[in-house]
Order: C-alpha cells, then structure tokens, then sequence
C-alpha cells in the first residue's frame, strides 16, 4: 500500500497550513508522485490537493485515513526544483506553502479548463472512394476533395465541399475516411505574421559582453551577471544571441519583462527570432489562452517564457537561463501574499538547477550594483548606444523660476518652445507625468476644505473627461460638485495636474496637434495598449502623453523629444528609495528620445533641479548616482547595508491598533531586535481601515536563519489573528512603504 502527503489547495488558511496524509489507491498507484494535482475528501468536501511527498512510515493507525478520489492532471504540474523553490519561499516570506503553491499554478489548472481540440479528416481508403455512387454527389464530392489535399480540417473540409456534416459522417461510419483530434493551443500570437527578426552583427562591445556571459553558461561556479547598458545599447540583442546558445544545448530559457514593458513590440523581437519556440505569459490573456501557454512550457513544446513576475515560476524541465530585463523595476516585487520579489526567487531557482542569471538595466538597483561590488554578481557593459546613436541632450528647467517669470502654466517656455519646433520638422513628442486623472484634488478656496474618499485617508482624484471624482486605492467614485460640502461656497477649484489635464492644456496652446493618451483609463480593453502604441509608431498623432507605462519598452526612431512635466513626484515620498526611483524613472524616460536619426532632447521641469538623483540623469550618470546614494544608505543602514522587515498591522479600531503597535515594538526590543516606530503609516486609512506599521532592521542576508525571530513573527500573526481585531500582514524585504 503506498501513501502520501498532500498540501490543500482550494483553502488557503494559516489552519490549514499543514501536510495532510492520504491512502493511494491501487488504480492511481503509477499515476501519483511529487507534484501530481489530486482530489481528495475533506470534511463534507472533495478539495484539490498537490501531492508533496511520498510516505513510508506511518506513526497513526492507518485505517482512519482516506483515499485519493482523483487525479486531476496527467502529469506533475510543478516540478521537483519548484516544489524546493515553493517551501523556500513559504519559508522566507513566512505565508503558508499552499499560497506560494497557488500563485505558481495558472488559474486554469485550477478551475479544470478543457483544453482545445481541432477535427482533422483523413482519407484512409481510396478504393472505396472510388466506388462511391455519382448519386451520392455530396460524399463524392468530398472524396474527391480528401484525394487531393489527404488530409484537411473539419471545418475546412466542409467549407470546400459546400456541404453539411451529414455526408462526411456518412463516409466515416464506412471507413471510407478517418477523423482524429489534435490538441491545438491557444495562441495569443499569430507567429506566422510576426516579422523575423533577423541576426545582427554584434557591435565590439556586445562581443565582449557575450563571451563573459557565455562562460558563465559553462561554468560550475556561476555566478549572476549584471548587464548594466546605457538605453539603446541593444541589451536585447545581446538577450537573443545567449538564448540561441542555450538552445544548442537544449535547454530552456525564462525571460522576465515588467508588465508595464511587455509591449507588442518587446514580444515581437523574441517571436520574431524563435517563431513558435515562444510562449507569452501575461495578464491580459484569457485564462484558456494562459492555460495553454503554460501546458506548451509543461510539454517541452516551447523552449522559451517571455512574461512579468509570474513567468519565474514556468514549469521549465530542463532549465539553463533566467533573464531579468529592467530588473530595477518596483513591480518585480509582489504586493500580496506570497510578497516575493522576483530577483531573488529568480536567484535561488538558478541556484536550484544550475542555471545562469543575467539582471539587465539601464539603472541598476543598489542592491545589484552593491552585489557587484562585493564580488557576487559579475558586471557586463555597454556604455554607448549600439546604432551609433548619441544620448539624448538634457535640459533641467527650474519651475521656481519660470513661476517667478509669471509663467503660471503647467508648460515652461522652453518646453513650449521645443514642442513647436519638433512638431514643424515632422517629429513626434513624448509628454511625461507619472499621474493619471485630470486634476490630484479639489479644494475649497473659502474655508480649505479638500473632498477625501470616505473609505480612505487620501484626497479623490478628479476625472474630467467622466466628471467623476475617483479614489485610487478603493476604487470608490462620486460626481464632481459645484459646491463646497463644507461650507457651500462656490469657490471650489481642482488643484494638481494629471495626463487629462495635460492633454487639455495642450490643446491650448497647439489645437492642431493630434494626441494619444496612455493611462489606466485608456488602456484597460484587451489590446488598446497596442492600438494605441500602433497608431503613435504609425504617426497617426504627434505627441503621446502618459504615465509610467510609456517609460518602456518604446523604441520609435521619430521621437526627438521628450517632456517631463513633474519630476519631482517621487522625490517627496516618505520613502529611503525615493532619489532612487526618480533617477531611475528619469534616465528611462529620457532614453525613449533620439533613437532613430539625429539627436534627441529631454526637457525636465522640477521644483528642485539642484537634487542629486536629476543632476545624475545627465548623461545617465549611474555610477555618480550609485556613489551618493549608496553613501547615504551606508551611513544610515539601509538595505543594501542591512535588510529591513515590514510589519503593517490594520484595524478599523483606531486606538486598539495603536496600543498593539507599542506592545509588539516593545516585545521586539526586549528581544534586542533594532526596530523602526511605530508610526501611522503615510496613508494612514484604506478601505475603511486604519493603518500603522514598523520596520525590523535586521543583517544583510541574516532573517533566512534567524528562526528566532521567524518564528515569534508567526506567533505573533496567529495569535492576534484569531482575536480578530486586527489584522497584521509581513512583508520581508519591502519596497513600498506607503
């Protein structure tokens, strides 16, 4: 009798956060193994479980346990270094190893979708074919057709023979013709219209950058490798040509893109190069279509991932390379539970099955840059543009100033003026603001009143086009009044600018000019982000005006500027990253100019233009950057220096909440852990709950084997937890502390 250990999957509660043993029974005894998905009786239930272990001796009595009723996929839906990588992260990011496991499996293995079978007709035996009566004209006619094509789809068959399903099922039943079904996938790409992406003859620099990567591939001792290149230096190229080598040796190739930089035109190159060798994993698919890309990866039917955070968990079985583009992205980190972020499950699963990593940026993290620095990344770059192509000219505008000049408009003078000139020579124009909407909030010009979300702590974003106030963190809405609720004057205006706003302003100034707006708002229907880049790169309009998703994956030779309306709006976050995240947004945004013949421009209006993080963006000046920033973190022991542990306990109870924050800092400190508040968090409320949180500062790489304080973390989360007050969520290694 063989027996089993299973987590549960369709409930996922710290209760339930256990190994559970089942009986195999005699018919499923080849069929389960390690990672195998099962239906199994639960309670009054039959729940979907995944098969984690085998078990060879039983310490109960064996005839209280119960059988598996159900095997739900033929084969293992994760594999075994996944099943390693899931209990890591369970682990590390201290959440139970039923949710890593649900976040690594796509929804449609889930839910059980059917997957896609296409009819194909085959004549199988000519003889009787042609003994078919002229009286029967229709099943002669598809006779003839199968005698010439052989074999032919279902659909196709009858459209060529102009015919109902009657006749054919008529030579079916006569073993005149054979119909069979072929598993078809999904496909979210239509490859055959896909342009190839032909070779290119690597520049000196990209030579020298291959060979360091391509022995790291053969190496025993590998180590990641940083691919720091300026934007433009064709890091992408230097991504394809390692792929093709890794092909050679048969093995498989994850890619990692950020969301917001998966654009048609990045899928494109890899497509473009490997054709049907490509599966496309992202958030805007079907769950059909996503379930099918999975199950090609599955079936070794694709060789190569090319997809966001998520992709990292692909059930590569022979994996040799991860790649990390613009692996200083925020949104490498998750914001649920398992909060991952992706470079380091990255890290550990090449660890896992001796597979090379290459981060590449433009803007490195400080954690990469400080890895290199301490010998655990090797650095490979490209300091120059790979056509040739000089960077962008940068021109910082103090806002001060121009207001001081009387210049009370969104647009500074210069801006103004280069938007006229670029769009007379026939160049298109990129506008930047990392903040959607038309204006950030209504105010009171009477009694100082601001209109606030009554669910959230935060001001309601005014959406001119759909006259409705929205919220952003709830989703909450109500229409635009004309009357202060507090003291109902009338003198109630918007404040702030967001890419309504600008794209109205414009007009002012350039009614003729034609433009496309890029938000949230605009993108949220199936393929509109593509429309819409289409008919920019198409010159359908002249300037396109967005937020942080135009910042990527953009290379259109006809832009030769670039306006960046607001630079400082991350700058005055309550954030240690904050002149990080600016530098890194600026010097991204800046690369989209210049790409194509002559050389582009950046014009850069900041309220404080004397700031290190947009002095360095001249001339992408990382290492100056790096310098400052990394001095400053090191003075005050800040990752990289250390490792920070976020704990944002929630409540609507306000002083309950409070009062608990002071005890488990207190509790910490006895434990002579160093601890950071508490303090409200800086959006203090959020859908209806108050909200404060502390940061344990910990050792660099030391909380991985520190049981002592995983474990109290746990306790703690468990026991206030069932009280039921308030709710405590741990994020190890956070990035937003918001």
């Amino acid at each position: 009798m063989k027996y089993c250990n299973v987590i549960i999957l369709d409930i996922v509660s710290d209760e339930l956060d256990r190994k559970f043993t089942y009986r195999v029974p005699e018919k499923y005894l080849d069929k389960i193994i390690e990672g195998v998905l099962v239906k199994v009786p639960f309670g009054k239930r039959r729940l979907l479980a995944l098969v984690v272990e085998e078990v060879i001796k039983i310490d109960f009595p064996k005839e209280k346990l119960k059988d598996i009723v159900g095997v739900v996929f033929d084969t293992p839906v994760l594999t075994n270094d996944l099943l390693k990588l899931a209990n890591w992260m369970s682990q590390y990011y201290l959440c139970s190893l039923s949710k890593v496991v649900n976040t690594m499996l796509p929804k449609g293995v889930k839910l059980g979708i059917n997957p896609a079978y296409e009819k194909y007709v085959e004549l199988t035996d000519k003889e009787m074919a042609d003994s078919i009566s002229k009286k029967a004209s229709k099943q002669k006619n598809v006779c003839e057709i199968l005698q010439e094509e052989n074999v032919l789809k279902w659909n196709e068959l009858l459209q060529k023979a102009n015919c109902t399903e009657a006749p054919v099922k008529s030579l079916q039943e006569k073993g005149v013709i054979t119909v069979n079904k072929k598993r078809v996938y999904r496909e979210p790409i239509s490859y055959d219209k896909v342009a190839h992406y032909a070779y290119k003859e690597p520049t000196h620099a990209q030579k020298t950058v291959l060979k360091l990567i391509k022995d790291q591939l053969h190496s025993r001792d590998k180590i990641p490798t940083l691919l720091f290149g300026v934007t433009g230096s064709g890091k992408t190229e230097v991504y394809l040509q390692v792929i093709e080598e890794v092909l050679k040796n048969n093995k498989d190739t994850i890619v990692l893109i950020p969301e917001i930089s998966l654009t048609p035109q990045t899928i494109a190159r890899f497509v473009g190069r490997f054709g049907d060798k490509v599966a496309v994993i992202h958030s805007r698919l079907s769950t059909g279509e996503r379930f099918d890309q999975w199950e090609k990866v599955l079936r070794g039917k694709a060789k190569i991932v090319v997809g966001p955070r998520s992709a990292i968990f692909a059930p590569c079985k022979n994996l040799g390379l991860v790649i990390i583009d613009e692996e200083h992205e925020n949104s490498y980190k998750q914001g649920e539970i398992p909060r991952y972020h992706v470079r380091s499950v990255a890290e550990k699963r090449c660890e896992m099955t001796d597979s090379s990593l290459i981060l590449g940026s433009a803007t490195p993290s400080m954690e990469s840059i400080y890895k290199v620095k301490e010998n655990k990344y090797q650095l490979a770059e490209l300091s120059k543009r790979a056509t040739d192509a000089t960077l962008p000219d940068i021109t910082l505008i103090d806002m001060k100033s121009e207001f001081q000049r009387g210049n009370k408009s969104i647009f500074s003078k210069t801006l103004l003026d280069e938007i006229k000139r670029n769009t007379d020579l026939d160049k298109q124009v990129i506008l930047f603001l990392n903040r959607r909407g038309y204006a950030s909030f209504l105010l009171c010009r009477e009694c100082g009143y601001t209109i606030t979300c009554p669910r959230c702590e935060v001001t309601l974003t005014y959406h001119k086009f759909s006259d409705r106030l929205l919220c952003h963190y709830c989703d909450y809405t109500e229409p635009v009044t004309s009357h202060c609720p507090s003291c109902k004057s009338n003198k109630i205006k918007e404040f702030g600018t967001g890419t309504q706003k600008i794209e109205l302003e414009l007009k002012k100034y350039f009614p003729y000019l034609s433009t496309i707006r890029m938000d949230v708002d605009t993108t949220s229907k199936k393929n509109s982000h593509k429309e819409l880049l289409d008919d920019f790169k198409n010159q359908k309009a002249q300037v396109l005006i967005g937020t942080q998703m135009i910042t990527k994956g953009l290379d259109i030779p006809n832009v030769s500027l670039v306006g960046v309306i607001t630079a400082d709006t991350a700058l005055n976050l309550p954030d240690f990253r904050a002149g990080e995240k600016t530098f890194q947004l600026l010097t991204q945004v800046s690369g989209r100019a210049g790409r194509g013949e002559g050389k582009g421009h950046v014009v850069i209006q900041s309220y404080n233009p004397s700031h290190y993080s947009i002095q360095a963006v001249r001339g992408e000046n990382v290492r100056k950057f790096a310098k400052e920033e990394l001095a400053m973190r090191k003075k005050l022991n800040y990752p990289p220096y250390s490792q920070l542990i976020r704990i944002v306990l929630r409540s609507s109870e306000e002083n309950a909440l409070e009062n608990y924050a002071d005890h488990l800092a207190d509790k910490l400190e006895d434990q002579e852990y160093e601890v950071l508040g508490p303090n409200p968090c800086p959006i203090l409320k959020i859908k209806d709950e108050y909200r404060w949180h502390l940061m344990v500062k910990v050792k660099k790489d030391k909380f991985i084997n520190d049981k002592k304080l995983q474990d109290f973390l746990l306790e703690e989360k468990h026991n206030i937890t069932e009280q039921g007050i308030i709710r405590i969520s741990i994020d190890v290694d956070p990035i937003n502390l918001l």
